[in-house]
Order: C-alpha cells, then sequence, then structure tokens
C-alpha cells in the first residue's frame, strides 16, 4: 500500500502508540459552513476533506440537540451524526487510521447538566447505530489513556470537555480522556492514568507575535516526548489558533510560520497541532514529521 494523506498511519507498526505520532488537527473542526469573514468559520475545508487531507483530530463544538456549532452562533446547518458518519465511512475505507475526536457542548440553549448531555448522546449513538448508520463498536472510550494502532485504528477516540461530575450509572460517553481543564484555562495539564499527562496550550486571545511564542514554545517540549510504550507519558496538544485580529488574519500569519518550522531540519515531534485555516500542505509537512 503506498502511504498518502489519507492512510499515512498504514506506515507505522501496528504497536506504536498514539503518543510516539505528531498528528494534524483542527481547531473548531465543523465550521466551514459559516459564513465567509464570520468570527465562528475557522476552516476552508469540510471533516471529511479534513479527514482525506491527513487530519487526525478533530475539535467538535456540539449543541444540546447535536448541531455543530461555534459558541452560540447555530447557522452552520451541519449537524454532529454528518460528522460521524463521514468519520466512520472514512475509518472503513482506510482501516489503518484512526480519528482523535474532542467534544464540548455549546450553544445558546445548553444542557446544565453535562453528565445527561452525555447519556443523550450515548442514546443518539444507540439509535443511528440500529439504523445502520455506523458500526456499533466505532468509540473508543476507555478511561485515561490512549491506545495503541493496533488497538485504535477503526475508532473514534473520545475526548470529553464536558463535566459527568454527579453521573449516574454506566454510560460510553462518561469514558475517554477527561480535557475539562481546557475549557477553564488557556494553558495547563491534565494527569491521566499510568502517570501519563496531557499537556494543552490554547491561548485563544493572544496577539499574533505572542500566540507564536507560546506556540513555539511549547513545540520545544513536543521534541522531549521521546521513548516508547505508553507509561508515565505527555500527550502535548498545541492550539496555532488565535482571534486577534481575526480567526482568519491570524492564520495568514501563523500557518506559514508553522509550514516553514516544519519543513525545516527540525527533530521529530510528538502531540497534536491544530490550525485555522489550513491548507492541505500544511498538514502534510506535520504528518510528514512523522517520517523523519
Amino acid at each position: 500500500m503506498s502511504v498518502e494523506a489519507k492512510n499515512w498511519m498504514s506506515a507505522f507498526p501496528a504497536t506504536t502508540s498514539l503518543y510516539d505520532l505528531l498528528l494534524p488537527g483542527t481547531h473548531d473542526s465543523g465550521t466551514e459552513g459559516f459564513g465567509s469573514g464570520t468570527l465562528s468559520r475557522t476552516q476552508f475545508y469540510k471533516v471529511n476533506e479534513q479527514l482525506n487531507f491527513g487530519v487526525r483530530f478533530l475539535d467538535m463544538r456540539i449543541s444540546g440537540d447535536f448541531h455543530v456549532v461555534h459558541g452560540t452562533d447555530i447557522a452552520s446547518f451541519l449537524e454532529f451524526e454528518t460528522v460521524v458518519k463521514w468519520s466512520a465511512d472514512f475509518l472503513a475505507a482506510n482501516p489503518s487510521e484512526t480519528v482523535l475526536m474532542s467534544i464540548k457542548q455549546e450553544g445558546i440553549d445548553p444542557y446544565r447538566n453535562e453528565a445527561d448531555f452525555a447519556k443523550q448522546l450515548e442514546q443518539w449513538n444507540t439509535d443511528h447505530v440500529r439504523a445502520g448508520d455506523w458500526k456499533g463498536d466505532l468509540w473508543y472510550t476507555a478511561i485515561g489513556n490512549l491506545p495503541t494502532l493496533d488497538v485504535a485504528k477503526g475508532h473514534i477516540v473520545l475526548f470529553k470537555r464536558y463535566d459527568i461530575t454527579g453521573g449516574v450509572g454506566p454510560c460510553l460517553f462518561f469514558g475517554g480522556i477527561d480535557l475539562t481543564t481546557i475549557n477553564g484555562s488557556q494553558q495547563g495539564s491534565v494527569q491521566l492514568d499510568n502517570g501519563c499527562v496531557v499537556r494543552f496550550q490554547d491561548e485563544y486571545k493572544s496577539g499574533i507575535d505572542a500566540k507564536k511564542k507560546y506556540v513555539s514554545d511549547m513545540l520545544q517540549d513536543m521534541q522531549n516526548n521521546t521513548g516508547s510504550g505508553n507509561s508515565g507519558r505527555t500527550l502535548y496538544i498545541n492550539f496555532t489558533s488565535t482571534t486577534d485580529p481575526n480567526p482568519k488574519g491570524a492564520s495568514d500569519s501563523i500557518n506559514p510560520w508553522v509550514t516553514s518550522y516544519f519543513a525545516g531540519p527540525q527533530r521529530r515531534h510528538f502531540g497534536v497541532i491544530l490550525n485555522d485555516f489550513a491548507e492541505p500542505n500544511d498538514w502534510e509537512k506535520i504528518y510528514r514529521n512523522n517520517f523523519r
């Protein structure tokens, strides 16, 4: 099999840990359908196109009725079921790949108790499985650690940014890696099982020069995640997006800078790089870093 953007993970042994890869990602992944020039739109490409261009981390913001939103803006007309179906179809066509997906509840009428949101999400998923829209084991929701490729391939690995505190009873969407800390802080870390850590940087209010410094500092840290296996590892989640002066204006400066960085004679990096308004060439430079 030749390695292309749609199947680049196939180049690595099945025992490769997701901690040992650098993954292209998109910030507010489902916003291609929002109006051009609005603050809510952060992407050129639809999610299915992103996946085929090599993206492997999706940042999804959805409302209580499972509609893709950005904050309180609901003008995208994109349903979450479409995003999941796109992901399921992509994984069926490219069985060597996996998709990491962060889910955050937003919108004008959110569930006040997010554990209830998770339970409704499970019922929604069950209904779609019964309808044959995707397979019953599509979601990988083991708590607190990242799997190896042989375990993750063909699945969506869940990262939850909704708070299930107080949730009662078994629920598929109570699992996954808990990233709710990101909701209240623009930098920080989350302790996982087996001594593993998620470190994140999402300084989305910074000016362009300050944002580049935040991104650069974490890029240096992302070079140090060497080793093998999952014990004691760090997953770095590095957002390159910012709202100052606006998402498009910032990305016009930041994306070429990031692309140039990964085109240079750098060491391998490990973690996730999330962009606004990236082009396929930007994502290729990121996932090609794994072949150094």
